[in-house]
């Protein structure tokens, strides 16, 4: 079982992840052209 400050930690990394992805992709499509 994984302890409540890594699930922590694991959540903040996987979020920032998330959010790095989404500000590139929506950068790809703006160089695109698409929007």
């Amino acid at each position: 079982m994984i302890d409540g400050g890594w699930s922590y930690v694991f959540g903040s990394i996987a979020l920032v992840v998330y959010y790095f992805f989404e500000c590139f992709s929506l950068k790809k499509t703006r160089e695109k052209g698409g929007m």
